[in-house]
């Protein structure tokens, strides 16, 4: 029986990818397959400054992803993430010990 894949979430910037990749070495290295998949955020799409796109325009689109499905956990940058959970996103962000910190929680029932 194949292990499940586990995935991960996170925008595609530079900095994203590599905070994500290093947690996702973590995981691998315990033995777990992983998948990180690529979430475009409004705050990526736009040119505005993000004074005037107002708030959660990099985590609003990694949320949605989580309570979707779409993916497991996510990984983000965690000087913009709320700090304690919100009605929307009932997942407390959480720090990690090598990068500036991540949000996570299930992305479904029964999600590990």
């Amino acid at each position: 029986m194949s292990q499940r894949v586990l995935r991960i979430g996170t925008r595609g910037s530079e900095l994203a990818l590599a905070q994500a990749g290093h947690i996702a070495d973590v995981i691998r290295a315990a033995g777990c397959p992983v998948e990180l998949i690529v979430v475009k955020t409004t705050g990526d799409e736009s040119m505005a400054p993000v004074s005037e796109l107002g708030v959660g325009v990099f985590v609003t689109a990694l949320r949605e992803a989580l309570a979707t499905g779409k993916v497991d956990f996510a990984v983000h940058s965690y000087k913009i993430c709320p700090p304690r959970p919100t009605p929307d996103s009932p997942w407390p962000p959480c720090r990690s010990g090598k990068t500036p910190g991540c949000t996570g929680g299930p992305g479904r029932p029964g999600a590990r």
